[in-house]
């Protein structure tokens, strides 16, 4: 690949400021979608009866993209010149067995865990010394970062732009245990959101000329399916009155009173616990995610459920069920089989509770979605000024024409908020319109 002379943080800047032109990948438009919807209580047959059509337009400007590899590979050789010249990194991080020599007997770091072949050193085990403020292991996963960017992202992508510079994906129905749609060859739904590098790559992704790009997500909708099968007083009155359901579980587990302050970190602490209840986290679990000990991690565990108790009754009952069936369905009926629940592994029983729990909430929202999205199609099929991109698990990205993006705006909201009704919830959905995926909120 031809080297493409730029400085780092000239590049960043021009990134960071948006007035980049680096690594510019317009999105095209998906063409026809045609879902058709099969619901049996004993079988979940959800098929695409029809799905094709253009699903990822990329005109690349191959100068351009050469100059975004370019600063990720530079990136990688400054964390190994500026760290680790008399280490040897490279070694360190691509070949095993020197990483162990390396970390564990030439440095003397204490090991996490042992494996039938030695020492490991993977991902997990990396995070563990990098909280021990170790600092080779902050470097190494910052190192990994990069390579998977460029491995995963930036360097094949341009190579599966056909003649047109378009890149197709494709979209799964039986791709994952809860029912959500997966994406492959290439993988479109994992690109990450929550990295600047990754952002960097969603704004590869703009609309066509004269077109903008439309995104609209469920607010929470797997925490309001749990208040609606739960039906939790607390926290069916959250949602009934539009509160802040992070800040509420906040005030909950932290015993505040309604003129106290909420932190910021007392809030990012009650979204994890509010999520991880989902999930069906063991304290042990949750206490790893926020990096405190088992015991607070227990203690904000079991005062949740005080305060919320028809969430816990809730769950109690799923599993029950799961352990007499042996299996669990969604709100509408889609049957998952529960391997392990009443094995007497109390390993494999753990893992079982947490698929079963999650089957049912999870797959229940993944249930809305695709009736949504029918919904959707039916109502501008035989539009040409809006067209249905990507579903990334509850989110839905469509690409509008900029004279009637306001009209679809409101069209959208209104079809994924009504089309599902609850007995005690509503849906909310919220949009926003840019001109590239990485702009979108």
């Amino acid at each position: 690949m031809k080297k493409v002379r730029v400085t780092v943080s000239d590049f960043m800047n021009e990134i960071i400021t948006g007035d980049s032109e680096y690594f510019k990948l317009p999105v095209g438009r998906i063409g026809n979608i045609i879902f058709k919807y099969y619901m049996d209580k004993d079988l979940n047959k959800v098929e695409l009866g029809n799905f094709s059509g253009e699903v990822i337009q990329f005109n690349l400007n191959k100068k351009n993209e050469e100059i975004f590899m370019d600063t990720l590979i530079r990136n990688k050789v400054e964390i190994e010149a500026e760290y680790w010249r008399n280490i040897f990194f490279t070694y360190i991080n691509n070949l095993r067995y020197k990483r162990e020599e390396i970390l564990f007997e030439k440095m003397g770091i204490e090991p996490v865990k042992k494996t039938k072949t030695g020492y490991s050193t993977d991902v997990e085990v990396l995070e563990v010394l990098a909280l021990r403020g170790i600092e080779i292991a902050e470097k190494l996963l910052e190192y990994r970062g990069f390579t998977k960017l460029l491995s995963t992202y930036v360097e094949p992508l341009p190579k599966l732009a056909d003649k047109d510079d378009r890149i197709h994906t494709t979209f799964n129905q039986n791709g994952t245990s809860t029912g959500r749609l997966s994406s492959a060859n290439p993988n479109i739904q994992n690109i990450p959101v929550r990295t600047d590098e990754g952002i960097k790559i969603r704004k590869g992704f703009i609309s066509q000329d004269g077109w903008s790009l439309v995104s609209f997500d469920y607010s929470q909708i797997e925490l309001r399916v749990l208040a609606e099968l739960s039906k939790d007083e607390n926290l069916l009155l959250a949602y009934k009155k539009d509160k802040d359901l992070h800040d509420l579980t906040a005030r909950k587990i932290f015993f505040k009173t309604d003129e106290e302050q909420v932190t910021r970190e007392q809030r990012s602490i009650a979204k994890v616990i509010n999520f991880s209840i989902l999930y069906g986290k063991t304290p042990f679990g949750l206490s790893k995610e926020l990096k405190i000990p088992v015991a607070d991690a227990s203690q904000y565990i079991k005062t949740y459920f005080e305060q919320y108790p028809k969430v816990k009754k809730f769950l109690e009952n799923v599993l029950e069920n799961a352990r007499q069936n042996g299996f669990v369905e969604t709100l509408y009926g889609t049957r998952r089989y529960i391997n392990n629940i009443n094995s007497s592994n109390k390993n494999l029983q753990a893992q079982a509770n947490r698929m079963a729990v999650n089957t049912v909430v999870q797959g229940t929202a993944a249930n809305i979605i695709k009736k949504v999205m029918i919904k959707l199609y039916d109502e501008f099929k035989n539009n040409d000024d809006i067209k249905m991109l990507l579903q990334v698990h509850d989110e839905l990205i469509f690409e509008v024409k900029d004279d009637v993006s306001e009209k679809y705006m409101e069209k959208i909201k209104e079809i994924m908020e009504e089309t599902i009704k609850f007995e005690d919830i509503r849906l909310r959905a919220n949009g926003s319109v840019a001109k590239n995926w990485g702009l979108l909120k």
